[in-house]
């Protein structure tokens, strides 16, 4: 896998991961905190984060744009 892909596929794995985590109801809001269901629900939430921030980061300095890339690739 090229970096590109590499860094898209975290991207993308991060925000699926923190939608799930918002949409089951692991997580809510109460008195402006988060309140977690649990520990784990709190460990997936920040290597959700993580993953997505890394992937963003990998795009950014090691990999350029990821859109250019897939343009390239696909013509």
């Amino acid at each position: 896998m090229t970096c590109s892909r590499v860094a898209l596929a975290l991207s993308v794995l991060g925000t699926v991961g923190v939608g799930v985590i918002l949409s089951i109801g692991g997580m809510t809001l109460y008195g402006g905190r988060f309140q977690f269901r649990s520990i784990r629900w709190r460990l997936f939430w920040w290597a959700s984060w993580l993953s997505f921030l890394v992937g963003i980061a990998l795009s950014a300095f090691f990999s350029g744009f990821p859109v250019n890339h897939l343009a390239f690739e696909l013509t």
